[in-house]
Order: C-alpha cells, then structure tokens, then sequence
C-alpha cells in the first residue's frame, strides 16, 4: 500500500478538524507502521515536546485496514499549561484495531508556529521485542533522519536542529506556517500599547461590560484559551500578556506584583477603562489583589484562582518550592537565550513574591471571588486565609480539581465566574 494513499485519508481527517475548528490550522508530524503482529495490542506512544503555551499539541494515532480505508482514531488529551517553551511529556494510549494493518502515530499540532519534539517510543504490551517500534525517534541517526516521517502538511516544514543542553543533540523543529489565529497569538484582534516603558500585547474578544484576564507566571493570554469562548458570549473579554509574557516586552525592572498592578493600571488608563472586572489565575490572581488594593477604584468586581499572599510552607505545598528550585537550578547551569532569562528571574522572584499582608486585603472594597482547587497546591487554609480577610468575599473550592482547573473544568469553572460576575 502506498504512503501517500493513508497521507490523503489523514488530511481529510485533518480537513474536518479544522472545519470544526475555525479558529486554528491543524498540522502533524506521523510516521507509518506495520501493525499486523500487534491487532488487538495495547499501545503507549510517548513523545517529548515544547512549544508556546499558546499553541496546542496532541498525540495522533489513526488506524488502516489493508485497502488504506480508515478505522479508527485515538487522540490524546492536551498537556497541562506549563510554561512558554518548556519540555513536557506527552502520552497517548489505545487499543489497535483487531483488523488493523497500518498505523500513523504521531503529533497533531494547533495553529501556526514552531513545535520540537524528541524521543519519540511507541511500545506494545506485550511486546518482547526489544528493538524500538519507531524509525529514529531519538533524531540521533542523521543517516537515516526524518526518510521514516511525515509532515500532514504540504505547507509546513520539519527539520533536525541542534539543542546542547537537552538530553540528546538533535531534536524535530516542525514549523507550521500560516497565520496565526490562536487565543494568544491573534494576529486579526492583537494590539500593543505602549505603558510605563514598555509593551503590553492584549487580545479582545466579545462585546459588553469590559472583563480582564490576568494569566499565571511564565505563562501567556493562551493559558486562557479553553474559557476565553464562553467568557467572550457575556462581556468584553480583554487578555493581556503581563510584562515580559507572551508578546509583551519588559525592561529588566525587578519583578514584584506591585509592578505588575502598576502596569495593569497604566493600561486601563491608556484603553480609557475606568474601571474593570478582573479574573485572575495563580500568578494573575496576585497581580487582581494587589491592583485592588491599590487601585480600588478600577477594580469592579475581583475573581482569582489560586492566588497566595506570600510563598512559605503554610501557603504551598513544599513538592513545589523544590521544583522550583530544581527549576532554577538547571537554569543557572547553562547558558541562556533572552527568554530564558527572563524565565529565571520570574523563577527567582517567585521565590520572595508576593509579600501582601492578609490585614491589608481590608483595603479591597469591591465584591470578590477566592477559588481555588481541592488538589491544588496552594493549601486550602490559606485561600480560605484569603477570603476570610476580605470583605464579604465568596469562597470556593472545586472538586476533583488542581491548579488547573481552568483547562481542567472550564464549563463549571466558566460558569461560577460568570454566575458571580452577575450578581447584583
């Protein structure tokens, strides 16, 4: 059976994913096997990936019998949101169909922009076969090289770059081209302007009441992207990369929360808001406390999720101050480029960040929502330590959720924020 005949049935898949999802481009990056010793196996593939926080990527399986007709399918979930340009691990687990002859496996990619992949393994249970399923799946065999892959896309291009300070020397750089339309990189609603020195890049979406959205540490507008739709159908969505983030500049000022209200406030001011709801995550959910703390006036109505007002072992899980420091750790030994820089002075300052007295949140007036997750480490003593200090403030806590609930619930999370957005 010939290649290009299973490449076809799979950009017909791809066409009706994009049909379905207007707002973004799909592309991948699959390599086809045989699978005629393994019908009716369990399968893991596993791959390691980075890419922005405001792009998407998931593992893709799609299964063939022997005319090339289309099977079945398995995609995988989406990692959770981690910060822009990390390594992260992605998995996908499935059953191969029992009439199944051909297997494309691989990556299905969100939107324009630059993916990198690594150590590609596919594994059969079962499988006493030592030698690796996949071709190459290390990228180390320059001999060989991508001759085993496939780019879905005639468009988009791949090839094998150098990365010294990853665990091997070559990884995949897949380059999606196109116009960007992802939540983070809209290109059609981004816009710019230019506050206490420097940059801020925002993104509009709905019409109504104005509603700004403050994303997490080292994160982006596209860690909102899965809420961002259902917000935007009940006001005016306004996401902003914080200083530094995403596509905002910065100008190597210390970082603290202070700086970043003060920011906020200079932004509004600039857009001729006078005052706003704020929705704040981790991160952000710091920024909205001190921006109404010290900006009463502009703050409408306050949410955050998982906000804290000082880093200790009363406020964290003590698992996340030692990554942190592990993080920071591998950072300092090695040589880095600009973004990475700046990644570890957010690090840094996350160490010492914030510093907000829980007696000063007395000076919040407006109404406001504390969230958090019931597995999230931010403990829930101090989200209630929170709440309790804040004037007729409303509590909550998900079940069956962390830190993320965000992309882990968005519906029920959509709909407790926009239920105590309006109440009146």
């Amino acid at each position: 059976m010939k290649k290009n005949v299973f490449i076809g049935l799979t950009l017909i898949f791809l066409g009706l994913l994009n049909n379905a999802m207007a707002q973004a481009k799909y592309s991948g990056f699959v390599q086809s096997i045989d699978i005629r010793d393994y019908q009716g196996k369990k399968f893991t593939f596993s791959t390691l990936t980075k890419y922005e926080s405001s792009n998407q990527m998931i593992g893709f399986a799609a299964c063939y019998d022997d005319q090339g007709r289309f099977l079945e399918n398995h995609l995988g979930d989406e990692p959770a949101p981690m910060d822009d340009n990390a390594w992260r691990a992605l998995t996908l687990s499935g059953k191969i169909h029992k009439k199944g002859i051909k297997l494309l496996i691989g990556v299905l990619c969100q939107d324009a922009g630059e993916y990198y992949l690594d150590n590609l393994q596919l594994t059969i249970k079962g499988d006493k076969n030592d030698a690796p399923i996949l071709v190459n799946g290390t990228f180390e065999d320059l001999d060989s090289g991508l001759s085993a892959f496939m780019c879905l896309s005639k468009e988009d291009s791949t090839a094998l770059v150098k990365e010294p300070n990853h665990e091997n020397n070559h990884i995949l750089k897949l380059t999606v081209n196109g116009e960007s339309t992802a939540i983070g990189r809209n290109n059609k609603v981004g816009k710019q302007v230019k506050v206490n020195g420097i940059n801020l890049y925002y993104e509009t979406y709905g019409e109504g009441e104005p509603l700004l959205l403050l994303h997490g540490a080292d994160m982006s507008i596209g860690s909102f992207s899965s809420i961002i739709p259902t917000l935007a159908k009940h006001y005016k969505v306004i996401a902003l990369d914080t200083r530094g983030h995403g596509k905002s500049t910065e100008d190597g000022r210390k970082l603290t929360y202070e700086l970043y209200a003060e920011d906020v406030n200079a932004f509004l001011d600039k857009l001729g808001i006078e005052a706003v709801n704020v929705l704040g995550w981790s991160d952000g959910g710091n920024t909205g406390l001190v921006l109404a703390m010290n900006y009463p006036d502009k703050v409408s109505r306050l949410a955050t999720m998982a906000a804290i007002l000082y880093n200790d072992k009363t406020s964290v899980d003590t698992k996340i101050n030692k990554l942190l420091e592990k993080q920071i750790e591998d950072l300092e030994s090695r040589t880095l480029n600009e973004r990475e820089e700046f990644s570890l002075r957010v690090k840094k300052s996350l160490q010492s960040e914030p510093n907000i007295s829980p007696a000063a949140l007395s000076k919040i007036n407006c109404p406001t929502l504390i969230m958090a997750g019931e597995h999230d480490y931010v403990k829930e003593a101090h989200t209630k330590l929170i709440a309790k200090n804040i004037p007729d403030a409303t509590f909550i806590i998900f079940d069956g959720t962390g830190h993320n609930a965000l992309t882990e619930i968005p519906q029920r999370f959509s709909e407790t924020v926009l239920n105590f957005l309006e109440k009146r």
